[in-house]
């Protein structure tokens, strides 16, 4: 499947115009889902039964998921000796 990337612009209130090629290759009406992943925007259609049972589609939730591990911060501890985790120790 060959990808036909097209420039497109948003004005300042978020309104995005596609060119009538695009439209006339995609047919976009109707309910769309945009989510962002890493870079881009994926824009999805939606239809009534996925709308309310799967809101979001499963790889733009992976990948938002991935997305948000790799921000937490990452903590390098040191592992309990086995005397911090003994039976004796752990009853004192």
């Amino acid at each position: 499947m060959k990808t036909q990337s097209t420039i497109i612009e948003m004005d300042e209130s978020g309104v995005i115009r596609l060119p009538a090629t695009l439209r006339a290759a995609w047919n976009p009406m109707g309910k769309m889902e945009a989510a962002v992943v890493g870079h881009q925007l994926v824009i999805s259609p939606v239809d009534a039964e996925s709308d309310l049972a799967n809101p979001t589609l499963p790889a733009v939730r992976v990948a938002a998921l991935r997305e948000w591990v790799a921000k937490l911060p990452r903590h390098h501890r040191e592992a309990l000796s086995d005397q911090a985790v003994s039976r004796d120790t752990i009853y004192d």
